[in-house]
């Protein structure tokens, strides 16, 4: 739609091939330029089942329409759960990874609510010395109206480690947030994707491609008060490099998937991605909703260019809810000394991709995984040496035995009932009865013995003959730890849906009694 400056372009005609061409009829023709109108809301609303509608939108900047295509996100407003919007990576300044461009963000604030709306707009800065979080605007947004917010002169981290929560008074649903951040020159636009910072969903995933030179930047934000848990899989045929990053409050993360292949980082099994690999998905998740947010990044290179020689960055925000659907101990079964310490244990999770954090099932997707609650018990001549709350542990002999190992593992979402309680089985040993070994003194041959202390293992030959050097035993205060442990389980391949980069249809149940859609327009 052209508000006050052209007609009303009805996409959804009798034929999809005339809605096709009529789109193309308009981004080819040129029209004199729609005057500035600000910022402005569009509400769109169906009868249909739910499912039958999405929405979507475009807009160009520059002269002449096509010089710069944007699209414009909807999104359905029975998904929201908050009146908060997060918007994670967003290029404030210089961009190592944009060069030749300074970027100036922008937001456009809409309020589709018959009550005016109260609204702070933060800003968190992540560098080097950690995160830096300050509230850079206040607004107050009439009943049905939309305005610009304006942002003052903001000094942003080059590593794109930038990011912006918008919070208000407002009943979910009714306030919706456009940000974009404009670059000059080199880049046009980077478009972001406000999310819900209530979300049901806890991490996203998409396909990725550094053919041709291009790069993916994996960008990550935990806006939640505590440091939390951003497990992180990149996946390509039988490839499967899996990695937790440790978020502080309000930090946000930038990863370069071409910097983690020609670095040759190291996941937590000492697996590499190979030099080779130029595609493959890549998927993150929190152990539980409303902890963090995270989206791709897709980079041209600096040869490719579009009209007016603007290069493009493209953001792909797709989310899914993964939940917890099984665990199981590694090593499933341990043997060590009876006053001695076991090797590391470790709860391994299965996470699936489900509808909501509260169904623990759906599709297999992967093992592994940080962020849960633990909690580890012994039934047995054992008990935990140190912390029993973290997802490993060691145990200490306390009697010789056989006996069982727990780990209780669960999302504390809510009351959420994803909990596990997979287990092992431990065997103590008895410690070898103590021995003094001794031996002849210097000064005589006859029966007069000197004591020799044992610190390590002594081999002693079988007795033949009765003798009173002669022992069956031996003695050692060195404690010999058990065998590495076997191998995680082996992963699935990432599993997780591929969808349009434009458009990301809600798995939630609320959403599916939700027809109305709707999108805060920049002027």
């Amino acid at each position: 739609m052209q508000p006050a400056a052209g007609p009303l372009l009805q996409a959804c005609t009798t034929s999809s091939n005339a809605a096709v061409g009529l789109i193309g009829d308009i981004l080819a023709s040129p029209v004199k330029a729609a005057a500035d109108l600000g910022a402005f809301g569009l509400s769109v609303a169906g009868s249909g089942a739910p499912g039958s509608l999405a929405v979507f939108g475009f807009s160009w900047r520059g002269a002449s329409r096509g010089a710069m295509l944007s699209s414009q996100n909807f999104v359905d407003t029975g998904t929201f759960r908050s009146g908060n919007t997060v918007f994670t990576g967003v290029p404030v300044g210089a961009a190592n990874y944009l060069p030749g461009a300074l970027f100036t963000p922008q937001m456009a604030l809409a309020n589709f609510g018959a009550q005016p709306v109260n609204a702070t707009v933060q800003f968190s800065r992540t560098s080097d010395s950690g995160p830096e979080a300050s509230k850079v605007a206040t607004v107050s947004v009439p009943a049905m109206s939309a305005q610009t917010i304006a942002l003052p002169d903001l000094t942003g981290d080059p590593g794109l480690r930038n990011s912006f929560i918008v919070q208000s008074d407002a009943a979910p649903g009714t306030l919706f947030a456009s940000l974009a951040a404009v670059g000059a020159p080199g880049f046009g636009l980077v478009e972001q994707i406000g999310k819900d910072q209530l979300t049901l969903a806890n991490g996203g995933g998409h396909p990725w491609d550094l053919s041709g030179g291009q790069d993916a930047v994996l960008l990550l934000f935990n806006h939640s008060a505590v440091a939390k848990y951003f497990n992180v899989k990149i996946g390509s045929g039988g490839v499967l490099w899996q990695q937790p990053y440790l978020l502080a409050p309000m930090e946000t993360r930038a990863i370069s998937i071409r910097e983690l292949i020609a670095s040759q980082i190291k996941d937590q099994d000492g697996k590499l991605l190979p030099q080779s690999l130029e595609s493959g998905e890549i998927g993150w998740f929190n152990a539980n909703p409303a902890e963090g947010k995270g989206r791709l990044m897709q980079i041209d290179p600096a040869s490719q260019t579009v009209a007016a020689n603007t290069r493009v960055a493209r953001n792909f925000s797709c989310s899914y809810t993964y939940v917890l659907c099984g665990a199981s101990i590694s090593p499933d079964s341990i043997t060590f000394n009876d006053g001695g310490s076991s090797s590391p244990l470790e709860v391994i999770p299965a996470v699936c991709l489900s509808v909501s954090p509260f169904i623990c099932s759906g599709q297999s997707s992967s093992y592994g995984g940080m962020g849960y609650t633990y909690e580890w018990t012994v039934n047995g001549p054992a008990e935990v040496d140190g912390s029993s709350t973290e997802s490993t542990a060691i145990l200490w002999g306390t009697g010789a035995g056989t006996g069982y190992v727990y780990c209780m593992i669960a999302s504390n979402y809510d009351n959420s009932n994803c909990q596990e309680n997979p287990s092992g089985t431990l065997n103590v040993t008895p410690v070898p009865a103590s021995l003094t070994v001794v031996s002849p003194g210097p000064a005589s041959r006859k029966q007069r013995w000197k004591p020799i202390s044992a610190t390590s293992p002594i081999a002693i030959a079988p007795c033949r003959a009765r003798s009173p050097n002669c022992s069956n035993s031996f003695a050692s205060t060195v404690r010999t730890p058990w065998p590495a442990p076997s191998k995680r389980p082996p992963p699935l391949a990432l599993s997780a849906p591929i969808t349009s980069p434009t458009f990301c249809g809600s798995s939630s149940v609320r959403a599916a009694n939700s027809r109305r859609f709707a999108s805060a327009i920049r002027g």
